[in-house]
């Protein structure tokens, strides 16, 4: 392909959510590419007035809530791709969450914004007027694809079909549903690559270390982790923590620990000024205390590494966790859990990051874990229901353990829960499946095969 130059519009570090992690890995692997892009800037959606760092470019900060920042954006980087030598490709990795409609006001306006499509009208509209060998191509690469979406979700996709030169999905069902009778897009348009997974290649003697320096040597150690809001599914988890500590040997039970590490959403914490927030904390901490159990609760992650483990059984870290630190939480975790309660979701950034440290997962059934997990494509939205996946079916060959939603996943946590702790080997088997499959799914090459597709469009130009 000849050499592009790459503008990424979506959120980027230091904003504190998956999606800006995964901008900034699309960002790193695709610069890595030197032979096929030219240059690599990012244009970041900002609602907190953060400071940005390279390869964000000062002049294409969005600010999220004004629609003429949007306007202003799109217009610098059709002046970009104007200046620079050689094509550009715009990615527009979007998410319905960083689209809001700034009339209906923070709380209303949520999610519900045409921003992305009129940026993406600008840019397609300017590219008309530039001589063939510079039109620029814009790949929006949809992070939610709803199966069953409401009018607005579904009018923003079909325009991103119309508009757009391709459209980017993660999961290989997400295709499927993209060109049924719910959104009717062109199925030449839509393009398949995997979402990226970063090998953290964690040594055993790297975990030993820091499991001694966390406290948690000979515990059996269950993670949740990343930004939590209700959908995480975190009293499910609690409860079915608990459930699995009634099913075990004493000499288990003594080492099973919970780790819930991650803080709450900021969208979460200021909608209605904190009054879902609020409500949530006060049910997990009746919660925990209905069920009896001993929680040391902090914000400081300097309080984890000096506090003693012994008596209690759910440590609860309640802070966004830098990527130093999140590196370190994988490697004193046995199982991670991912009880997303949507399981219509079709990608998740905590699922693959797990996968990339090895861990076996316990996950609920949505589109993604389905995939990565176990590699089951499908539009049914609940396989298998009422069956432990890789328990009950699929034995011996999954990466993971796949379970229902809402109050089914409390029993189901309990089993697997129960179910690992007493069968170490099999989750030394998960472990190696896991790390199968993420050798087959690093970064590295979800970057080459983007590269290569954008390559094979500009071709047909």
């Amino acid at each position: 392909m000849s050499s592009e130059n790459i503008v990424i519009v979506g959120t980027y570090p230091p904003t504190p959510c998956g999606l800006a992690t995964f901008d900034a890995n699309l960002a790193t692997y695709l610069g890595k590419l030197t032979g096929e892009v030219g240059s690599l800037m990012v244009a970041p959606i900002d609602e907190d007035n953060l400071s940005f760092y390279a390869p964000v470019n000062p002049d294409l900060v969005i600010e999220k809530w004004n629609l003429q920042s949007w306007i202003a954006a799109a217009n610098g980087i059709n002046k970009v791709a104007c200046e620079r030598d050689g094509p550009s490709t715009h990615l527009l990795s979007h998410e319905f969450g960083l689209d809001p409609n700034p009339d209906k006001g923070r709380d209303k306006g949520r999610c519900i914004g045409k921003n992305f499509v009129n940026l993406l009208s600008i840019l397609e509209e300017s590219g008309k007027r530039m001589p063939k060998k510079k039109r620029p191509l814009n790949i929006p690469i949809l992070h939610t694809i709803p199966p069953e979406p409401n009018e607005h979700q579904r009018k923003i996709i079909q325009e991103f079909g119309e508009k757009a030169d391709s459209i980017v999905v993660m999961t290989k069902v997400a295709k499927n549903f993209l060109v049924s009778d719910t959104y009717n897009l062109d199925p030449s348009k839509i393009t398949y690559i995997n979402h990226g997974i970063r090998v953290h290649d964690i040594s055993k003697q790297n975990q030993e270390e820091k499991r001694e320096i966390y406290g948690v040597t000979n515990r059996f150690v269950l993670t949740a982790t990343g930004l939590m809001s209700p959908a995480k599914g975190l009293v499910e988890i609690i409860k079915g923590y608990s459930e699995a500590k009634k099913s075990v040997p004493k000499d288990i039970v003594k080492k099973m620990l919970l780790n819930i590490s991650g803080g709450f959403h900021p969208g979460f914490i200021s909608a209605e000024k904190g009054k879902y927030y609020r409500a949530y904390a006060r049910r997990l901490a009746k919660a925990f205390k209905e069920l009896g159990l001993k929680v040391y609760k902090t914000k400081k992650i300097s309080d984890f590494l000096n506090h003693d483990f012994e008596d209690l059984d759910v440590v609860y870290l309640d802070t966004y966790l830098p990527e130093s630190k999140l590196k370190d939480i994988y490697a004193i975790s046995d199982v991670f859990i991912a009880n997303h309660q949507d399981i219509g979701q079709m990608h998740s950034g905590t699922v693959p990051e797990a996968m990339g440290a090895f861990i076996p997962q316990i996950a609920t059934k949505f589109y993604n874990a389905l995939d990565m997990l176990a590699g089951i494509s499908t539009k049914e939205l609940l396989p298998y229901k009422g069956k432990i996946i890789g328990l009950d079916n699929y034995e011996n060959q999954t990466a993971g353990l796949l379970i229902d939603p809402g109050e089914d996943s409390i029993e189901q946590i309990g089993r697997c829960l129960s179910y690992l702790a007493k069968n170490p080997k099999e989750v030394e088997y998960m472990s190696r499946r896991a790390r199968s499959k993420a050798r087959m799914m690093t970064w590295d090459n979800t970057a080459l095969e983007l590269a290569k597709h954008i390559g094979d469009l500009r071709a047909r130009l």
